[in-house]
């Protein structure tokens, strides 16, 4: 399907975190101030695999 429609699929899973809502809420950066989080680790996950592709 995305090959159809022209779009990147990435294979990293970015799981749903009630930390990236606080984050949101209160402005606060996500990498500084929850460095061990998963979700931490599904965003970084995801950059490496976003580069690796460019």
């Amino acid at each position: 399907m995305a090959n159809h429609i022209g779009a990147k699929v990435y294979n990293t899973y970015i799981r749903n975190s009630v930390i990236i809502e606080e984050s949101q809420a209160n402005k606060i950066n996500l990498f500084d101030n929850y460095k061990s989080a998963t979700v931490t680790e599904d965003y970084n996950s995801f950059v490496k695999e976003f580069l690796n592709k460019l």
